[in-house]
């Protein structure tokens, strides 16, 4: 996956321009993973997916349309009572890191203003959406999470949100020093690093500086995306879009589509039918042999 923390600056800054005061009107869980939140901004609507799939978390708007469950989850049914008709009232990204925030302000059942934090982390296995209060006390997340060897953090409800652990880097986007190494740098995929490396001179400043353009291309014999137009990877076959989320709407409706996790239960569950009717059927012809 190509969204490192530079692609995720860029994304956000999307974000910011078109939900900034967007109203939740209804959000949906359709699968155990996923949430598909229904917005309304200057008489606009936007369907806006935040996934923590273990292979391919993300997080963008998209036209696709989802099987939802008649009966929602139970992480869905909990966003729908604290945060479902509120206001985002912020998108913002965490240092130069693969982690998300959308500020919500809503009002409880007494009437009083509060505001809560839906926070994605785009982080491979480790993927989760949560959602926490004021005070950083996580109220619900999609995973649950007890520590572990290699993570030290309380995924639960009730416990204290914290961020995870980070590297003692610096976010590219605050500091502009061509002598500081590129591996002293937070959010820089490697393949960018090559980039900026074997295009750009070392300079990373001068890398992001150029215009956003999203494209879609080919590495290593696989499509993949990123924000810029990436001289190493220019291609008669390269596709561009207007807007990030439009390019990985197409990305994942075209090179990465999965099987809702409905049908995906179905058909184990046929599958299982049908070899203990097989298994039946054997034990009856050989009773009637």
């Amino acid at each position: 996956m190509s969204a490192d923390g530079i692609f995720i600056h860029y994304l956000v800054s999307e974000f910011d321009t078109l939900l900034k005061k967007a109203k939740i009107n209804k959000i949906y869980q359709p699968n155990p993973l996923e949430i598909v939140m229904q917005l309304r901004n200057n008489n606009n609507t936007y369907q806006l997916l935040l996934s923590a799939s273990l292979d391919a978390s993300r997080i963008y708007l998209t036209k696709q349309t989802f099987i939802n469950p008649q009966t929602p989850g139970n992480f869905c049914m909990l966003l729908r009572k604290y945060i479902e008709r509120g206001i985002i009232t912020s998108i913002t990204q965490y240092k130069n890191d693969r982690l998300i925030e959308l500020c919500v302000n809503t009002f409880n059942e007494m009437g009083d203003s509060v505001n809560y934090k839906l926070i994605l982390e785009l982080m491979g296995r480790n993927s989760n959406v949560i959602l926490i209060n004021d005070e950083n006390i996580i109220i619900d997340a999609i995973r649950k999470l007890p520590p572990s060897d290699s993570n030290n953090r309380y995924i639960i409800p009730k416990a204290k949100y914290e961020y995870p652990a980070q590297i003692d880097k610096l976010n590219p986007f605050e500091i502009d020093d061509i002598n500081i190494p590129l591996d002293n740098y937070q959010g820089v995929a490697k393949f960018i690093s090559n980039e900026i490396i074997n295009n750009y001179d070392r300079n990373i400043s001068y890398f992001l500086s150029q215009k956003v353009v999203p494209t879609i291309f080919e590495i290593n014999g696989k499509k993949d995306y990123y924000c810029f137009d990436l001289i190493g990877y220019k291609s008669a076959n390269n596709i561009y879009f207007n807007t990030i989320s439009e390019m990985l709407d197409y990305y994942y409706n075209t090179y990465k589509k999965t099987i809702n996790t409905t049908n995906s239960d179905l058909m184990k569950q046929v599958k299982r039918l049908i070899n203990h009717q097989n298994t039946k059927l054997d034990n009856l012809l050989g009773d009637l042999n």
